[in-house]
């Protein structure tokens, strides 16, 4: 999650940079534009956002899972679980 965050805030800050910076922070001169493309470069290598997310979800997914299952009896099987979660999601 931090991974995610960090490449997604990094990417941020060096859009803003180069809106403060107007036309100069396109120049090549400047580090502002190097900058911005070391963080897309490194957004792309540390894993695009897209699967990161789904990683983090399914993680989360995992977790909440595993504490419906402490609350059911013994004698039920993963059937009735996931019934039985999806009828709680359903109502408002």
């Amino acid at each position: 999650m931090t991974k995610l965050h960090i490449s997604d805030c990094w990417v941020k800050c060096c859009e803003d940079a180069i809106q403060i910076h107007g036309g100069y922070g396109y120049m090549t001169e400047y580090e502002v534009e190097r900058e911005l493309r070391d963080a897309i470069g490194s957004k792309l290598y540390s894993g695009t956002s897209e699967i990161q997310r789904n990683i983090i979800a399914s993680m989360l997914a995992g977790a909440c899972e595993s504490q419906v299952r402490h609350d059911v009896p013994s004698d039920c099987d993963d059937t009735e679980i996931a019934e039985s979660s999806v009828q709680e999601r359903a109502r408002p």
